[in-house]
């Protein structure tokens, strides 16, 4: 059986990796705009829409490879907070989120629509957000009375660390030692497999 499309290589392949999860992460910070337009080319009647970014640890080591911190600016963001860290409300802004799908961080951000922080919430996870956890936020949000305020819930799939062209990494800390130890646990050793297909 033969295929129509080309033989692509494998660093090809990894460049075209990098580059897309760049440019998946350019769109998220434009609030998820099906166009970005090159930042070079802006049209002078555009208006930039200025944002604030939080992040959790994790995602913050995934975007820090691809995005400088001239380029954040560029791209309408003023300031980023790591969502664990203790932040003042500002009411008039919008804050684009890029989190992991986890308990501990949908109920962070539950705790920010509580508090009222922010004028709008763009809200990006890392990976496919599980079904339970998308009704906890969405509970949260309406007992915060901020359903009006979650602009977008996005699955952004990016949930890998892209160290160069042709590197990358699941930053799946003990990944080796849970997968090898032969006092793990078969259900942590089925954790850190199963971890490692969603990353993959």
């Amino acid at each position: 059986r033969h295929s129509a499309r080309p033989a692509v290589s494998f660093d090809a392949m990894a460049l075209q990796l990098r580059k897309r999860q760049q440019d998946a992460i350019h769109r998220m910070l434009n609030l998820n705009v099906s166009r970005v337009v090159p930042l070079g080319e802006r049209e002078a009647e555009e208006t930039e829409v200025y944002k604030i970014l939080v992040m959790d640890r994790h995602c913050f080591d995934v975007i820090t490879p691809l995005v400088r911190v001239n380029e954040l600016r560029r791209h309408g963001v003023t300031l980023h907070l790591l969502l664990d860290n203790e932040r003042q409300p500002i009411h008039d802004v919008p804050a684009v989120y890029f989190v992991a799908p986890s308990a501990h961080n949908v109920a962070r951000i539950t705790a920010d629509f509580a508090a009222g922080l922010y004028e709008a919430y763009h809200l990006n996870f890392s990976s496919s957000l599980p079904r339970p956890m998308l009704e906890e936020l969405a509970a949260g949000s309406v007992k915060a009375n901020a359903a009006g305020k979650v602009a977008k819930v996005f699955d952004q799939y990016a949930d890998f660390v892209s160290l160069s062209e042709d590197i990358f990494s699941l930053a799946q800390r003990d990944a080796y030692v849970a997968l090898n130890d032969p006092t793990a646990k078969d259900a942590d050793v089925e954790k850190a497999v199963s971890d490692v297909v969603k990353g993959l």
